[in-house]
């Protein structure tokens, strides 16, 4: 029997007051040590002191769905991982987009290797599948945002919260890929679906296409919506770069599209980038045009490292014995070796590219060349997209071509000789300078070759082309070297007997090189050369203008400028005036001539040139250097000794 005298225990208020304060604080702590979970950084900051290039390659890889349910258009998680292993083997560093900034917009160096992955959509499964890949090799990674998929919370993509927890783990940065972008919209009055960023609306109010004026207001309104909308959403966080998928409808546009598209991503980011075969860009790329290759869900890694490495590669010489099948990249159609032959095959078009071919401006081809009928061209796409020129033609007569998406190509030659069905050709084609020689079973087309306008430094391949068949097309012997960008320096008002000289020597000269000016210490003078009749020949001959600039030590020469001109004078002013003549004068680029000087007086010419390399590389315009320790002979038109 229990003795009910005995007073009840009970606890105190101060014990109450104990227990609420370790609930509350243990309660801190929790949500703090969470927060800081989510939110850490996940991987170390770049490491600043590793090998950097101020001249590297740049490879991007693109890539859509990443998931592990097996799906064939969806990347297996554990082939990424084996993807970035063989890349972290062969030594290639990973890169964000805030290095990528400061290497285009103020000259920082990058890794020796460097490489910049990037994922698309902003799908949650990819983030799933991809996220623990990163953290474990300590690698980082973009992820492009189709702004609207959030502000909708589609279950299907990652919310703005996980996002933030993404930036601030230090594995991820963001980019834009548009807001509503990827939702087409109606072309004509039958409600046909086109591209929102390739196709003008049908404004069913006013019962009427949009102008190209309203087109591009719409797009720039895009641009700018999808990057502001993922800033307010994170702290701090600017947005850097963004990756249109533009989807050509193929229902209209032309130029104006990517003119259009490339301002509006000019207005409103640091970098842009577009899918390229190849996926790789130099410092001479412009950084709102960089080059991504989207990784196929099918390839293994070796297939993927064989492509890497043959784009990073300089174009190679011979094929089949030297150059692997790898180098090649097919595009429409079917592509195969057989008996030492290329075999393009499709319908109606079948097309090869030739990896790293754009690290070559100059170049010849030789190939020997069969087909059924198949109209057969050698095609060399430019840096803007959607412009390129080509080569070819059918049984009646040969073209040189300039094409612009959406546009009539403009023929700016004919040739009366066609390529005759089922025989073999050889066909040389030579592209320097500004023209392009065409030799036909060993006899030359023009008596000169063909002024071809325009940077031109991309990618070429060879296309078959059928629309009564499939187009069928055989090439052996099939070579693709650099050639020699052979300058001529000539005087600033040549003779006739100069001009003939050069033209007895026209396919080989790939520019001509008149003194244009000379810069004495600091001060620029200016020599009045014969521009009207530059032009003339470049037009006439296919070469590029690039003129001289002669650097020379003060001390001991006295420039004498063209009357009534006053030098520019000032630490790198000169710098400044050469290149605003190279863009008003339609320059093909500058050779700089310092072999008057000694090592220790060119090195004061340093950061003014390297200004002068940057801005001339990144307009695709030619800068050359000519150095040595050999006297320059002055011209008693130019100088007058002290």
């Amino acid at each position: 029997m229990s003795d009910q005298s005995r007073p009840h225990s009970a606890r105190t208020f101060k014990e109450d007051r104990r227990a609420w304060l370790v609930l509350f604080v243990a309660t801190i702590v929790s949500v703090a040590g969470g927060y800081w979970g989510l939110h850490r950084a996940a991987v170390p900051p770049p490491d600043p002191t590793a090998a950097r290039s101020i001249d590297p390659r740049i490879v991007v890889l693109a890539f859509d769905r990443v998931s592990d349910r097996g799906a064939e258009s969806h990347l297996d998680p554990a082939i990424l991982r084996e993807h970035l292993e063989s890349l972290r083997r062969e030594g290639f560093q990973p890169i964000t987009l805030r290095e990528l900034d400061a290497f285009y917009h103020r000259a920082q160096p990058l890794p020796a290797k460097p490489v910049l992955l990037t994922f698309d959509f902003g799908y949650l499964e990819t983030y799933a599948a991809v996220d623990p890949v990163l953290r474990a090799m300590g690698w980082r990674a973009v992820m492009f945002l189709v702004s609207n998929r959030q502000e909708r919370r589609d279950p299907a993509f990652v919310y703005w919260d996980r996002v933030q927890r993404m930036v601030d783990s230090g594995v991820w940065e963001i980019g834009a890929q548009g807001h509503l972008s990827h939702d087409p919209i109606p072309i004509d009055d039958r409600g046909a679906a086109g591209s929102f960023l390739a196709d003008r609306k049908w404004l069913s109010d006013a019962r009427r296409v949009e102008t190209w004026e309203e087109f591009a207001a719409r797009v720039l309104r895009d641009y700018e919506e999808s990057k502001q909308t993922i800033e307010s959403h994170l702290r701090a966080y600017q947005v850097l770069a963004c990756a249109p998928r533009i989807g050509f409808s193929g229902a209209g546009g032309g130029r104006d599209v990517y003119q259009d598209n490339h301002d509006a991503m000019t207005a409103g980011y640091s970098l842009g980038f577009v899918d390229d075969r190849f996926g790789v860009s130099d410092r001479q790329s412009d950084p709102h045009r960089l080059k991504r290759l989207r990784v196929d869900p099918v390839w293994s890694p070796d297939v993927l490292m064989r492509r890497v490495h043959a784009a990073l590669s300089d174009p190679p010489t011979r094929f089949p014995d030297r150059v692997a099948f790898s180098a090649w990249a097919s595009g429409s159609g079917v592509v195969r070796v057989e008996n030492r032959e290329l075999v393009l095959t499709g319908t109606p078009r079948a097309d090869v590219w030739l990896s790293g071919s754009q690290w070559a401006s100059d170049w010849a081809l030789e190939a020997d060349v069969w087909t059924d009928g198949t109209e057969v061209w050698i095609v060399q796409e430019s840096t803007r997209p959607g412009e390129a020129w080509r080569w070819g033609g059918h049984d009646r007569a040969a073209y040189l071509q300039r094409l612009e998406w959406g546009s009539v190509s403009e023929t700016l030659a004919t040739f009366p000789e066609g390529i005759e069905p089922r025989a073999w050709h050889r066909l040389t084609l030579v592209k320097r300078g500004s023209g392009l020689w065409v030799e036909w079973d060993g006899r030359p087309l023009a008596d000169r070759p063909v002024y071809l306008a325009g940077a031109w430094r991309g990618n070429v391949g060879l296309v078959g082309w059928r629309s009564d068949a499939p187009a069928q097309v055989r090439l052996a012997r099939l070579t693709l070297s650099r050639y020699p960008f052979d300058v001529r320096s000539v005087s600033a008002r040549p003779t006739q007997a100069e001009v003939q000289a050069l033209i007895r020597d026209a396919r080989s000269i790939a520019a001509v090189s008149p003194l244009a000016a000379v810069v004495a210490g600091e001060d620029l003078y200016d020599v009045d050369f014969d521009r009207k009749l530059f032009a003339i020949l470049s037009h006439r001959y296919g070469w590029e203008v690039v003129p001289t600039i002669r650097l020379l030590p003060s001390r001991e020469v006295q420039p004498v400028g063209s009357p009534g001109e006053t030098p520019r004078t000032g630490a790198g002013g000169w710098a400044t005036d050469v290149l605003a003549r190279v863009q008003d004068r339609g320059w093909g680029g500058l050779r700089v001539d310092s072999t008057a000087l000694s090592p220790s007086e060119r090195r004061r010419f340093d950061a003014a040139l390297g200004q002068v390399e940057r801005r001339l590389r990144g307009q695709e315009l030619r800068f050359l250097a000519e150095t040595g320790e050999g006297p320059v002979s002055p011209s008693s038109q130019v100088y007058a000794s002290r």
